[in-house]
């Protein structure tokens, strides 16, 4: 029965808002050849939605969806990685990687300026401090990597370090097993 759970098998759990086919075609077209600001906004739209969904992984099965819309207490990606982050569900590194990650967006979708891209001081700057593409510096798919090829491999990798940890809060709290099989 646990492993149909941590499978999103038919108990009554949340099936994921971000299946591994819709995470690829979302990479699919953050690579294709899309300006700078468009990466940055579909690469933390991405982000948000597996962010959504590892939050969503500790709910009941009834949680409404008003809480991820409008105005509910969810709605905001900053309520979503300081919630996350309040629970145990992601590291303090990733949390200031998410913040980072909201910080660009914002400044893509805000600024006007057709110039702004990865290169930009502002923009770079956030980049350089991501805490997950220094980790894998001296790596040899890493060698060369510029900014946008930074931006893009920390999208491509969060999520996978969030969603494992969403099967470990199943694990860790056995209660979620417990609502989701009466």
């Amino acid at each position: 029965m646990a492993l149909e759970v941590l499978r999103g098998g038919s108990i009554g759990m949340q099936k994921p808002s971000l299946d591994s086919k819709s995470l690829q075609a979302a990479i699919d077209k953050i690579r294709a050849d899309q300006s700078d600001r468009s990466c940055a906004i579909l690469g933390s739209a991405t982000l948000e939605a597996a962010l959504e969904q590892l939050l969503r992984a500790g709910m009941v099965p009834d949680t409404p969806a008003e809480l991820f819309e409008g105005t509910g207490g969810l709605s905001t990606l900053a309520s979503r990685i300081d919630t996350a982050f309040s629970l145990g569900l992601i590291s303090k590194a990733e949390r200031s990687d998410l913040h980072i990650f909201r910080k660009i967006r914002n400044e893509f979708a805000h600024d006007f300026r057709h110039d702004l891209s990865f290169d930009s001081p502002a923009i770079g700057d956030r980049i350089r401090a991501l805490a997950l593409p220094a980790l894998l510096e001296g790596r040899p798919e890493f060698q060369g990597g510029d900014l946008r090829y930074r931006f893009f491999l920390s999208v491509v990798l969060l999520p996978t370090f969030r969603n494992s940890r969403a099967v470990d809060f199943r694990i860790i709290h056995p209660r979620v097993l417990l609502m989701a099989s009466v």
